[in-house]
């Protein structure tokens, strides 16, 4: 005889529900019974499996805060040999538990990338290369060197479309990007407190404020190959000038128009004044200071700078340390009373 046999004990005969190789069945429907779920979650986790989701986790680690911390446990699961005796712990399973939940990076956006690098390179969140509507002042700058008579003469200039509001001269030597840098600063410095528009036709100094002076100062003022930035100190004064305004906007805007707006004027006065400025005396000249590399200062007395040296210092952009004036390329501001013995 063929068939089947049914063993009496195990008939499940007139039911709305049976149990069956595990599940309980109903009509439509089909669930795990306890018991099996129970043998389920007593399964150790395969030791290769668990090498796998690790090697799949770690690959997304950048976008897990603290991967290292939560995998932990789990790398001390599988380590030793392939064949060595798989010890889990609680501290893994949570780990688990955790790590294979965690959503993926794509599911949603939690920030914009351009926003961040704003926030963390900028020189200040809110600085605008735009002009700002109902701006309280509305200023042009300018800096100025130039070769007279065999020798580098320098200067700058802050005005208005009417008036000028500032316009110095510079130590003999002053190169005219750091001219443009201290014109700018001037500004910010004078706009303390106020909406202001600046003008700019310099595309180092507007480059320098909006994309790299932050980033130079992340990185302590130095160059990607690891050189000190070139006016690096004056740099810096920029970046706690540019806090100064309530609201600023500074605007590159280009060099001899020759159309007939305030713009074009406004910058074209700025860019006279600046030469007229550099035809006056420096700070160097009225005070005959002067530079000078000193191998070692160990040997020389604490310096005693006056006023006028602390000016002249604020001009050239220079930082002290241990009592001395000391420029981006290492040179130190000699006081009057030390030039004849240094001499």
């Amino acid at each position: 005889l063929r068939g089947y046999r049914v063993s009496q004990s195990k008939a499940q005969i007139a039911l709305s529900e049976v149990q069956y190789l595990g599940f309980h069945i109903r009509q439509g429907e089909r669930q795990l019974s306890n018991k099996r779920k129970e043998a389920i979650c007593q399964v150790p986790i395969p030791s290769k499996r668990l090498r796998a989701f690790l090697g799949m986790a770690g690959f997304c680690r950048i976008w897990i805060p603290e991967f290292g911390l939560w995998a932990k446990p789990l790398y001390k699961c599988v380590k030793g040999a392939e064949h060595d005796p798989f010890h889990r712990s609680p501290e893994a399973d949570r780990a688990f538990q955790l790590l294979g939940a965690w959503k993926r990076p794509t599911e949603k956006q939690e920030h914009g990338c351009l926003e961040i690098i704003d926030v963390q390179y900028s020189s200040r969140p809110d600085l605008k290369d735009q002009p700002l509507p109902n701006a309280d002042l509305e200023w042009y700058t300018d800096g100025s060197s130039t070769v007279v008579d065999g020798q580098r003469r320098a200067g700058y200039a802050v005005v208005s479309l009417h008036d000028t509001v500032e316009a110095e001269s510079l130590p003999a030597g002053t190169s005219a990007q750091l001219a443009e840098l201290v014109a700018l600063t001037r500004a910010l410095e004078l706009a303390k407190d106020k909406r202001v528009n600046i003008f700019t036709d310099s595309k180092y100094a507007f480059g320098v404020l909006h994309a790299y002076a932050g980033l130079w100062k992340q990185r302590e003022m130095l160059t990607a190959q690891g050189s000190p930035v070139k006016h690096g100190s004056q740099i810096l004064r920029l970046l706690e000038a540019v806090q100064l305004p309530s609201a600023v906007a500074v605007v590159h805007c280009k060099v001899h128009q020759r159309e007939d707006q305030d713009v074009t004027k406004g910058n074209a006065r700025a860019d006279k004044e600046a030469k007229r400025a550099a035809t006056l005396k420096s700070p160097t000249e009225e005070n005959a200071q002067m530079h000078a590399l000193i191998p070692s200062v160990g040997e020389l007395a604490a310096p005693q700078y006056s006023q006028e040296d602390r000016n002249l210092a604020d001009s050239l952009g220079l930082q002290e340390k241990e009592g001395w004036l000391y420029s981006t390329e290492g040179k130190i501001l000699l006081p009057k009373g030390l030039i004849q013995p240094v001499l």
